[in-house]
């Protein structure tokens, strides 16, 4: 009897853990979550604590404020996005504000800044500093001379490299008539400082001209004025008989989606102009092309311009001219800015936080490959010698002096100083290098520089060769 009293035991056991291990199946997707429930809380909990201790235990007394905004930064910059930020209450004033009406003071560049916790022992240097996207034209940073892919280093003296990117905005932005100096990496090789008057920068959108016999325009952001500037420019071009149509969009940082949209849905007549993917159902969208306008011809030749500085709303133009055929997409890879933000108020503080990234109308995403362009076309890259005789032009100021001295320089006087350059100053440069740098920096010193230098643009000029192509 005993012995038939432990076999019962045993199975008796074996009955109850097959029973348990039955009901934990059942049970354990609910545990977990609850699980995961209790471990925000938790977490939550320790946030308030550790705020409470601090106010009240550390040596000196603690601004409640700053404690907050030191918080809420550091939770948006652990999510290692580069646009995702907390916002100042100025900040959300001024975010406002531009987009409103397009006006901001500052310098006039777009950039972008890699969080501070990015960077480890494999970063490289310039991982660390402030990149511009694009100057805007006009603006002092463009006449200072800036370039889309400079780094910035240091703001006054001081290094970037622990601020944020709205940080580094704070410091380069100030009263129209104050100077600010920037220190400038270029081509990873260049430093040189420039010293900047800021001034209240009204963004213009769209820049127009006559080119052979096609139309010339240039969106400059994508600003909610965009639409009808870009319509009334179309049409005047129209109007003038013109057998295609050049958009560029080179350094173009972007703006507003419902613009860009706008603009696209002018050339297209149906399909998906872009659409955005992300965790939460409002972040799934398509945004699709009508046929309610028909200013713009289809059957019209575009050829559409691009590059390292053309981002975000930029990018999904250039990806819906492309998807949908309707443009060839000439010049280098864009930047590669292909999320979606939205700005939350607090009160009177907020933030950004990327919810959605966009994808063209071949289900591409833009984020950090950029569009790639029909027909590359770039620059030739400079050898290790000529950056370093670039190098010596800035150091030296070379061609700044000269055309602060010359400003409206013949073309002989320009062929004479290219010859000192090359000669007396041995500057190994070639005269087609050295002539743009030296137009340039006269377009930089105009206050309404032509709207696009030829002889000078290859891009350009392959875009001049397509159109000659499709007309035929």
């Amino acid at each position: 009897m005993k012995m038939k009293s432990k076999v019962f035991t045993v199975i008796s056991a074996f009955v109850f853990l097959a029973a348990l291990v039955v009901f934990s199946a059942v049970t354990v997707r609910t545990v977990r979550a609850q699980s995961l429930q209790d471990a925000k809380q938790q977490q939550l909990l320790l946030l308030s604590y550790v705020y409470d201790f601090i106010l009240n235990n550390y040596v000196d007394e603690v601004d409640s404020e700053k404690l907050y905004e030191g918080a809420m930064k550091g939770m948006l910059e652990a999510l290692g996005d580069p646009y995702s930020s907390y916002l100042s209450a100025a900040e959300v004033k001024d975010l406002s504000k531009n987009t409103a009406v397009g006006e901001f003071g500052g310098i006039g560049v777009t950039i972008q800044k890699l969080p501070p916790q990015w960077l480890n022992e494999k970063s490289e240097l310039t991982d660390g500093y402030v990149t511009i996207i694009s100057p805007m034209a006009g603006t002092p940073g463009y006449k200072a001379g800036l370039h889309a892919g400079d780094f910035i280093t240091h703001v006054d003296g001081e290094s970037v490299i622990p601020w944020t990117a709205n940080e580094a905005v704070e410091r380069m932005t100030g009263k129209p008539g104050t100077k600010v100096t920037l220190t400038i990496l270029r081509n990873k090789t260049n430093v040189f400082d420039v010293e900047i008057t800021r001034a209240m920068i009204k963004t213009p959108t769209v820049e127009s001209a006559d080119l052979f016999d096609y139309g010339y325009i240039r969106l400059i952001q994508w600003t909610p004025m965009l639409l009808d500037d870009f319509k009334k420019a179309v049409t005047e071009q129209l109007d003038a008989g013109v057998k295609g149509l050049i958009i560029d969009v080179r350094n173009n940082p972007g703006g507003l989606l419902d613009s860009v949209c706008d603009v696209t849905d002018l050339f297209l007549s149906d399909g998906v102009i872009v659409s955005t993917k992300g965790r939460i159902p409002r972040s799934m969208t398509v945004y699709n092309a009508t046929a309610d306008d028909d200013l713009i011809p289809e059957d019209l030749p575009v050829a559409v311009l691009i590059n390292k500085g053309s981002a975000s709303a930029s990018e999904i133009f250039a990806g819906a001219m492309k998807d949908s055929g309707r443009a060839v997409i000439i010049g280098e890879t864009s930047f590669g800015k292909g999320s979606v933000q939205e700005a939350l108020s607090l009160g009177e503080d907020g933030f950004k936080l990327t919810t959605a990234k966009y994808f063209t109308p071949s289900g591409e995403s833009i984020d950090k490959t950029g569009v790639k362009p029909d027909i590359e076309v770039t620059e030739p890259e400079m050898t290790e010698e000529e950056l370093e005789a670039v190098g010596v032009l800035l150091k030296e100021n070379l061609i700044e002096s000269f055309v602060e001295e010359n400003p409206k320089a013949s073309e002989a006087e320009i062929d004479e100083y290219v010859n000192t350059l090359q000669t007396e100053k041995e500057i190994g440069l070639s005269d087609r290098i050295l002539r743009r740098l030296i137009r340039n920096a006269v377009f930089r010193r105009m206050d309404f520089p032509p709207a696009y230098d030829y002889d000078y643009d290859l891009q350009l000029q392959k875009a001049v060769e397509i159109l000659n192509e499709a007309v035929q």
